[in-house]
């Protein structure tokens, strides 16, 4: 099962401190997650965002969106309640266009697209929230969430996000990878599987999901070994 984030709960968790963070520091590359979308809060939906900053959510319209203030930055297409998502976000150094590619494993469908504009690089990571903007907590996601993963400065082609749905994503070399159907769907999020050793700085609820997993998707067998 996954961790399930309740936007009604303010349900997030938060990597602040510089001793948690490990030293990941991400300004471009890939991002990523596996995510079933639970409900429609009809406002922001946020699946992550670096420090406060660079967020990463489902608009009120129900579009895939990048914000960095002043401008949100779309992905064509509606995400739909009810289905299993893999979401990644793929950024050259620079002011540049993201990419988004998105996959829906229901119906085994690919999606690649630009983003409708550019945005400059995120500054250094000194912080991570997960399921909610900012450092007082808002616009929170209503979903059960599989997989976090972070590649800064790998920028990854189509086919090599294509890879990314069969999951096992720690071959892949990412700087931070959590996943959470292997125990770690519960309580503190323990120290992630990645090359940098993440911990959480603070958590405001989840709790374990109820859909299974979608089909396809290897959880890293790693996880049940720590």
């Amino acid at each position: 099962m996954a961790r399930r984030f309740t936007s009604g709960s303010s349900e997030r968790i938060v990597v602040s401190a510089a001793s948690d963070l490990a030293g990941l520091n991400w300004t471009f590359g890939t991002f990523a997650a596996v995510m079933y979308r639970s409900a429609d809060t009809g406002t922001f939906e946020t699946i992550l965002t670096f420090n406060n900053a660079f967020q990463f959510l489902i608009d009120n319209a129900d579009i895939l969106t990048l914000f960095v203030s002043p401008n949100n930055r779309t992905m064509a297409g509606t995400i739909s309640t009810g289905t299993w998502y893999l979401f990644v976000v793929t950024k050259a150094t620079g002011t540049a266009t993201p990419r988004g590619h998105r996959y829906v494993f229901n119906t085994n469908t690919w999606t690649h697209a630009n983003f409708s504009g550019t945005h400059p690089n995120a500054g250094t990571t000194t912080r991570l929230d997960f399921g909610s903007f900012n450092s007082a907590g808002s616009e929170f996601l209503s979903s059960e969430v599989l997989a976090y993963g972070i590649w800064p400065t790998q920028v990854m082609t189509d086919s090599e996000c294509e890879r990314l749905a069969r999951g096992n994503w720690p071959s892949l070399s990412p700087a931070f990878y959590a996943q959470f159907g292997d125990g770690r769907e519960v309580g503190d999020m323990a120290a992630t599987l990645g090359r940098h050793r993440i911990k959480q700085t603070s958590r405001t609820g989840t709790t374990r999901g109820v859909q299974r997993p979608p089909a396809g998707f290897r959880m890293s067998i790693t996880g049940r070994r720590r």
